[in-house]
C-alpha cells in the first residue's frame, strides 16, 4: 500500500490558520488596543471588527487615514489584520516584523509574540524559509513558548526536515507535556524516520491523555499500516470515521481506506 495520508497535511490545513487568528487576536491585540498614557485607544476595535470579518478592505482605508493621523502600533496592527484576511501574507508579515523591530528594550515579550505571529503568517502564504527564520528570531527571545517550537516543527514538518521537527517538538513537548497535538506530530516524525517504538510511545501517552482523539487514531492507523499491519490499520481509521464524522481526519481515514481496499482487491 502507499503511504497513508500524513496527519502533518491536516495539522497544516487546519491547525496552522487556527493558530496564526490566535496569535493575531490573542497575544499581541491586548497591547495593540492600549495608548500611550494606558487607555484603550477607542479606534482600534472599530478597526479591528472590519478588518475581522465586516470588510477588510474597508479597514485597510481606515488604518491607513488613522496611520496618517497618528504612527501607532495600533493602526499598523489593524493593517496588518485586513492584509491577512485579504490573503496578502507577505504585506501582512513584514508590517507585523517592522513593529516587532521597534518594541522598546523593555518589551522583548512583546516583540517574540510579534515574531511567532508573522512566522505564522509567513507560513500560511507558503513561504517556509522566511517563517522559520521568524520563528527562530522568536524563540531566541523567549524559548519557554511551547507553541513557537512547535510550530516552527510544522514549517520544517512540510520541508520533510524530520529530524529538525523532532528535535523542536522536543522542547514543545518538555514545556507542555499535556499537549495531545505535540505527541501526534512526533509520533508522525518518527514514523518517517522508521523509529517505531517511539512512533507507538507517543500515539499511547496521547490516547491516555485523550482516549477519543481521531488524530491520534488516524496516526496509530498510519503507524500500523506501515509496518504492514493492514488489518490493524483498518480498525484505527474505521474508529476515525465512527468517532469525528465530517472531521478533516475523518476524510483522510476514508481515503486510506479506500487505498486499503484498492489494494486488498487487486492482490485477491
Amino acid at each position: 500500500m502507499s503511504k497513508p495520508s500524513s496527519i502533518t497535511n491536516l495539522i497544516w490545513g487546519v491547525f496552522v490558520a487556527f493558530c496564526t487568528t490566535l496569535f493575531l487576536f490573542q497575544e499581541v491585540s491586548a497591547y495593540a488596543q492600549t495608548t500611550n498614557d494606558g487607555g484603550v485607544a477607542p479606534d482600534y476595535n472599530t478597526c479591528m471588527a472590519l478588518a475581522s470579518g465586516a470588510d477588510p478592505n474597508q479597514a485597510v482605508d481606515y488604518a491607513n487615514q488613522w496611520m496618517a493621523q497618528q504612527q501607532n502600533g495600533a493602526a499598523i496592527h489593524c493593517l496588518a489584520t485586513a492584509q491577512l484576511k485579504l490573503g496578502q501574507f507577505g504585506e501582512a508579515a513584514g508590517l507585523i516584523t517592522e513593529l516587532a523591530a521597534v518594541q522598546p528594550a523593555q518589551q522583548l515579550g512583546r516583540k517574540a509574540a510579534l515574531l511567532g505571529q508573522a512566522g505564522q503568517i509567513w507560513e500560511q502564504g507558503g513561504d517556509l524559509s522566511k517563517a522559520i527564520e521568524s520563528y527562530g528570531e522568536s524563540l531566541k527571545i523567549d524559548p519557554q513558548n511551547p507553541q513557537v517550537w512547535k510550530s516552527r516543527a510544522i514549517a520544517y514538518a512540510r520541508q520533510k526536515q524530520w529530524q529538525q521537527v523532532i528535535k523542536d517538538l522536543d522542547f514543545s513537548h518538555a514545556l507542555d507535556t499535556k499537549n495531545v497535538d505535540t505527541l501526534v506530530l512526533r509520533a508522525t516524525a518518527y514514523r518517517y524516520v522508521n523509529q517505531w517504538d517511539r512512533a507507538n510511545n507517543d500515539i499511547a501517552r496521547a490516547l491516555r491523555l485523550d482516549p477519543i482523539s481521531v488524530a491520534a487514531f488516524l496516526e496509530r492507523g498510519n503507524i500500523k499500516s506501515s509496518q504492514g499491519n493492514h488489518e490493524g490499520a483498518r480498525e484505527d481509521w474505521t474508529k476515525v470515521t465512527s468517532l469525528g464524522p465530517g472531521t478533516p481526519q475523518a476524510s483522510i481515514a476514508e481515503r486510506n481506506l479506500q487505498k486499503l481496499q484498492q489494494l486488498q482487491s487487486s492482490t485477491n
